[in-house]
Parts: C-alpha cells; sequence; structure tokens
C-alpha cells in the first residue's frame, strides 16, 4: 500500500465520472455525473469482435421536464471474459453505464448499491486509498476495470451520503413508471393545463357566490326562482331562510346533473350587473333527501320509531320568533361533528334557538342575561330553607343522565365561561372526539349526549382564534373593570390597594344580573356514548344542561396573585351561576305548565343536580363551594322552591367529596338554626318585600297584626 511511481497511475478517461470519496475541502461531482443521458460519441472499433453499444433513443418521460430523458437499455456484456486494449476505456465506461441502467430496470439495483457501499460483499481485497489504485496482481485492462468500479463505488456512496441519488436514478425511471407523476421544477405541460382550470373554476365560484349575495340583499334573486309556495307561509313573500333553501336545492341539483360547470361559463360570458343574477332560472330541482340525522351503525331497530317520534315533536316547536340574545355569540350556524367514527352535520336556527339534524331537533340553547334587576344576596350565616331542600347524590355523571329516572333533569356540568371544556388556558379544543381524551367531570357529561350538542358548542365558543362567541361574561366584563377572559377563564387582575380590590367585588356583585346562563336544554341522550365511551348509548329520553365555570385561585392564569381576593371574586360567580340554574329550571317549570308541556314529563318538580365547581386544581375550597350552593337555594322564594328537587352531585368513587359536602351543609344548618331572632328578622323582612312588590303591603299588615294579637303571652 505503498504510494506507486507517479509514470504507473493512470489518469481517469476524459469524461468519465471523477472520485467522489474525497478529502474535506475538495469539490463533490455533479450529481447527473453518473449517467450521461445523451448518446455518446462512437468509438473507433476494436481490434477484437466487441458487440457495439446499442443505438440510444431518447423519447420524453411524463410528467418530468423536456430535459430529463429515458435511455433505452443496453445489451449487458461480460467485461472480465474479454481482454481488451488500453484504448477500449470509453467502451469501458458506456458498458458500466448500460450495466447500471439494466440493473435498475431489473430491480437488482439496490442489491448493486449495497455490494459497492460494502467492499467485503463486492470483492474480496480491501478497498485501496484513493490516492492509489494499483491492484497488485491485476495488470493490464483488468487493473482499469477494477479502478472504474471502485471510483463508481465512490460515486455511489458519495451519491448515498448527499441524497443526490435519487435525482440520478430518476433520470433512467423505466418505462413501467412512466404514468406517475415526478415533483421537479419543470411541470407537466399537461398538468399545468389542469392546475389553471381549477384555479379557474374556482374563481368562477367566488364570481357566482359574490353574484348571489349581493342578489339575495336587494331581493332580486326571488325572480330567478322558480314559482312554488313558500314553506310555512301561503302566497308570501319569500324570506331569507327560504331562499338560501332554495337556492341550496338548485345548486345540488345543478351539481347533480352536470350543468354546473356551464351555469358558470354563462356567468362568466355574460357578467351580472351589481346585485342581480342574470342567468335564467331552471326548472325546479327534486328535494334532497332528508338527512339520516339520529341513526348510527350501532343503533338499535327501534331507533327508527324514536326518529319518528322525535320528527312529530319538531312539529310542535315554538314559533319562529327573533332573538337577538345570540347576535355576537353565535358565529356557525352549521357544521359537522365527528365521534367514534360516526359523522353528521347539525344546523342551528338563531330564531328559535333549536339545533337540530335535519329535521330531528336535538337541543335548545339559550343564553339570555339572568334577569334585569341586581340580585340580592341572603345575609351572611342564614340558610334557613336550606334544610329539606338540598340533598347529596354520590353517583357519576355519565350513569345519572343516562338513568331513565332523570328524564327532563337539569345537570349544571363544569366547563369554562364559554361553554367548552379546554385542559389548560393556553390549549383550544376545536373536536368533540378530543374530550375523550379528559376524565373529568364536564368532558363525560358533554360526551353522554349527542355529539353534535358538544360540536356546536366548540364551533361557536369564544377563544382567541376568533372574534365574538359564546361568552357568559360579556357583558359583565363590559362593566367591571380587573376582570378578563381568556380561552373560557377567567384572569383576575392583581390590585395591590383594598380599596380597588373593594371597588371591584362591589360593581361585580351589582352587575351579576347580566350574567348569562349557557342552557342546552331538551337534549338527546340517544347518539352520545357510554360509559366505557366505546358505543352509542340507546337511550330515548332528553335531559338539559347547564355550563358553569369557577374561577382559578393561585393557579392557572392567577398564579402568584391574591388568592384571598381571588376567592371572593370565585364566590360571587359561583353563587351567580347557581341561582341561575336553579332560576332557569323553575321557571320552565312554571312555563311548561302554562304551554301544556311538561319539563320533567310525570313530575310536578323538576330535578336539578349541582356538581361542586372548582375543586383540585382551581384551588376552590369545599367550604366555599357548599356554601355557594347554599346561598343560591336561600336566594329561591317559595314557589321556586316547591317546583324543584335539587340535590349536590358528589363523584362517585371519592368518599372525601360527599363528606365535605355534608359537613358544610350540617354546619351551616346549625349556624342557622342557633341564630333564630335573625331568621325572624330575614323572614319578616322577605315577607315585606315580597308583599311590596305585589301591591298587598297593607293586607299583609293586617294579617301580622292579627296573628299578633291572637297569639298567647
Amino acid at each position: 500500500k505503498t504510494q506507486p511511481p507517479a509514470e504507473q497511475v493512470r489518469p481517469v478517461p476524459p469524461g468519465g465520472p471523477p472520485p467522489s470519496s474525497s478529502p474535506p475541502g475538495r469539490p463533490r461531482p455533479p450529481e447527473r455525473e453518473l449517467v450521461h443521458v445523451d448518446p455518446a460519441p462512437r468509438p473507433p472499433e476494436p481490434p477484437f469482435a466487441i458487440p457495439p453499444p446499442m443505438e440510444t433513443v431518447t423519447k420524453p418521460v411524463v410528467g418530468i421536464g423536456p430535459s430529463v430523458m429515458d435511455v433505452e437499455p443496453a445489451p449487458s456484456v461480460d467485461l472480465m471474459d474479454k481482454e481488451m486494449p488500453d484504448d477500449s476505456l470509453e467502451h469501458v465506461r458506456l458498458q458500466l453505464k448500460g450495466r447500471l441502467e439494466e440493473a435498475f430496470r431489473s430491480g437488482t439495483l439496490e442489491e448493486a448499491v449495497r455490494k459497492a457501499i460494502d467492499p467485503e460483499a463486492e470483492m474480496d481485497k480491501p478497498p485501496m486509498p484513493e490516492e492509489s489504485l494499483d491492484l497488485p496482481g491485476v495488470e493490464g485492462p483488468d487493473e482499469e476495470i477494477c479502478g472504474l468500479k471502485m471510483q463508481l463505488r465512490m460515486l455511489l456512496t458519495d451519491a448515498v451520503e448527499t441524497k443526490g441519488l435519487q435525482k440520478t436514478l430518476a433520470s433512467v425511471r423505466p418505462p413501467a413508471f412512466e404514468e406517475e407523476p415526478l415533483n421537479f421544477a419543470e411541470p407537466d405541460p399537461k398538468l399545468s393545463r389542469e392546475l389553471e382550470a381549477q384555479e379557474s373554476l374556482y374563481h368562477l365560484k367566488q364570481d357566482m357566490r359574490t353574484s348571489l349575495e349581493g342578489a339575495c340583499e336587494t331581493g332580486e334573486l326571488t325572480k330567478l326562482l322558480p314559482p312554488g309556495p313558500v314553506a310555512n307561509v301561503a302566497n308570501a313573500p319569500m324570506e331569507m331562510e327560504d331562499i338560501k333553501d332554495k337556492m341550496r336545492q338548485l345548486l345540488q341539483n345543478s351539481v347533480s346533473t352536470g350543468s354546473l360547470e356551464q351555469s358558470l361559463e354563462k356567468i362568466k360570458a355574460n357578467p351580472p350587473q351589481k346585485g342581480c343574477f342574470s342567468a335564467e332560472p331552471s326548472a325546479e330541482p327534486p328535494a334532497p333527501a332528508p338527512l339520516e340525522a339520529s341513526r348510527f351503525a350501532t343503533a338499535p331497530a327501534s331507533c327508527e320509531k324514536v326518529e319518528e317520534t322525535q320528527t312529530k315533536a319538531a312539529v310542535a316547536m315554538p314559533a319562529r320568533v327573533r332573538d337577538e340574545s345570540y347576535a355576537g355569540l353565535i358565529l356557525q350556524a352549521s357544521g359537522q361533528w365527528f365521534l367514534n367514527g360516526q359523522l353528521g352535520r347539525y344546523d342551528f336556527d338563531d330564531s328559535t334557538g333549536w339545533l337540530s339534524l335535519g329535521d330531528v331537533p336535538v337541543g335548545r340553547f339559550l343564553c339570555k342575561r339572568m334577569q334585569e334587576t341586581p340580585l340580592r344576596f341572603p345575609p351572611e350565616n342564614h340558610f334557613s330553607k336550606l334544610r329539606g331542600n338540598l340533598g347529596i347524590v354520590s353517583s357519576e355523571i355519565m350513569a345519572e343522565i343516562h338513568k331513565k329516572s332523570n328524564r327532563g333533569a337539569l345537570f349544571v356540568i363544569p366547563s369554562q365561561f364559554n361553554a367548552a371544556e379546554y385542559p389548560y388556558h393556553t390549549d383550544v379544543v376545536f373536536h368533540v372526539e378530543d374530550y375523550k381524551h379528559e376524565n373529568g367531570s364536564g368532558p363525560r357529561g358533554q360526551l353522554a349526549v349527542h355529539p353534535a350538542v358538544a360540536q356546536f358548542l366548540l364551533d361557536n365558543a369564544a377563544n382567541v382564534k376568533r372574534e365574538g362567541g359564546i361568552n357568559a361574561l360579556d357583558e359583565v366584563l363590559r362593566k367591571v373593570p380587573g376582570l378578563e377572559m381568556v380561552n373560557g377563564y377567567l384572569r383576575v387582575e392583581d390590585l395591590k390597594s383594598s380599596k380597588a380590590q373593594e371597588e371591584t367585588l362591589r360593581s361585580l356583585q351589582e352587575n351579576l344580573h347580566t350574567l348569562r346562563p349557557l342552557v342546552m336544554d331538551e337534549i338527546s341522550v340517544q347518539g352520545g356514548l357510554t360509559a366505557d365511551q366505546r358505543d352509542f348509548s340507546r337511550c330515548e329520553h332528553k335531559v338539559g344542561f347547564v355550563y358553569a365555570s369557577a374561577v382559578p385561585v393561585d393557579s392557572y392564569l392567577n398564579r402568584d396573585g391574591d388568592s384571598e381576593y381571588q376567592m371572593k371574586v370565585a364566590e360571587l360567580l359561583l353563587v351567580a351561576q347557581y341561582y341561575g340554574a336553579l332560576k332557569y329550571a323553575a321557571e320552565s317549570m312554571r312555563d311548561s305548565g302554562r304551554s301544556g308541556r311538561p319539563a320533567s314529563p310525570g313530575r310536578r318538580t323538576r330535578k336539578v343536580y349541582l356538581m361542586p365547581l372548582g375543586t383540585g386544581v382551581f384551588h376552590n375550597s369545599w367550604e366555599m363551594i357548599a356554601k355557594s350552593m347554599a346561598k343560591a337555594v336561600q336566594m329561591l322564594d317559595s314557589e321556586m322552591i316547591s317546583q324543584l328537587d335539587i340535590s349536590a352531585l358528589a363523584r362517585q368513587g371519592n368518599p372525601s367529596e360527599e363528606l365535605n359536602l355534608q359537613e358544610t351543609f350540617y354546619r351551616l344548618n346549625k349556624n342557622s338554626a342557633d341564630d333564630s331572632v335573625e331568621s325572624t328578622k330575614v323572614m319578616l323582612r322577605e315577607m315585606l318585600e315580597s308583599a311590596a312588590e305585589n301591591g298587598k303591603l297593607q293586607a299583609t299588615m293586617r294579617q301580622l297584626e292579627g296573628e299578633h294579637r291572637s297569639r298567647p303571652e
């Protein structure tokens, strides 16, 4: 392995591939030096008979630019069995190129590359350093052949390291792969034409959408639609929703008949005037097939009967009355849900609040402000209405929702102030399928009912990704300084001054009546997941949800703040949300009695389950949570309490929750019983205020005076 004399080192023939396994600093050869695409000039004939190389025929490869050509294979020649003179080195190089191409076409190139990279697999002798090509025992043309093979091995090794082998091999792709489009810099003309056609079609669709919107706004679209009766209103002008439905039918029909492209070409040839759609009206298309709203692969045969019942119930939906409470909160009225391999589409009617799958309603969303007057909180440590009106149930949220005995029950479930359940204030959830990865009571409760409900709320929840959206505190935050909502989590500003804290608490208490209880009532349980989240529920009853949130205390985005001040803010908001849920439940019972449609069929009272809000990582104390529930019950009047069956829902499997609630409720009852004089004063005050509101104060005073005179000493 010593360096041979200079005259013994044979130079590389002109045009041959230079050495590529070079030391650092030496430039690497071009990636396309491996294969000569253009035909090489024919060398002089050797003195002995060697089959001449086959004429190369070039033809373009589909999907590649015109500069990349496919080379016909050359015949295989066993060069090692022939004795060649020095002037045939160009033939050797061409034959090696032909063998490389033939190996690629026959599918043995990978093995050849592996052998070229592994010296022991290719030749028994160890590789020589780049500086010397003197191979002991090999002389004449065989020496040149071994040198070329070594250079080829170095070149292949370099090509593998620089990832240039793919481009080199792509230049000699076999005809069997011609139809596969390749991603090269020079595009295929046919592909370019297709892309231009798609882009043109996109612009035509944009132009048609603009024209349709202008025609809808100006009312000129009605003239172009086929005549026909308007749904629910005979011989009346078409409303915007009816126009949209009719236009949707027209578009579906044009797509199915293949006339959409002709219509688009017609629009392009004759641009419509401002706000006018100039196309000729076509015949009225057939109505689209109804969507299968509640049918699942795992649903029982009785689902058809359930769907028929739900469709009949849809006929008795409330009259269409525009509701401005949804303005700025509902940003997406239609969307798709996906859960456990099933998918569907929902639609929301912002005039009635009904969420439906086609013609089948699955829930009604309400988000009105709580009331017009400020809330009146009970005196501290006065809970005379607590005994007998607030119980404790230890169970699991999904199990309670699926119980037939809880038909029509209202559940206060944990969420954020935007009705969604985000695992962190910086993480936004977009799909109901992601709730399966959370084990909290909030996500499990939303998975227990039809998934369209949760997906609708996720699509409209206020967060940093969108402007507006569902927000229970939108009006409160506009009036109370020092509070901010971030992805449904409430940030409490760290106020150093006690005076500023008192001012914020006072302003918050005065404006809590503007809070919006986020209610989804009459939710279909059928279609929700079972407790193991593997199958869909077959339950046929309905329930209601109130989405409520706690305030993180010294955690999440309120870390390292004044925890005592944060706890006061959290308690005010908890009391207001619990009271808003109870107030809605009582009013729903009263309204259902007037309409003849009971909120809880077969019951005179409506069950309400209050789930503890703020436990765990939110650092809300159990005493404050239980006290907030008790205050909300105390704020109800006697008529409301008589219409409700209220229970605190403790999580089964965690006995400490039930124990903490029991201890706090017992202590509040005991303190209230000991303070009998204060209870009498409060009761008298409530009676006088109620009588003054009803205009019966004088009669009440005479009644109290008579009772006092008849009372024995």
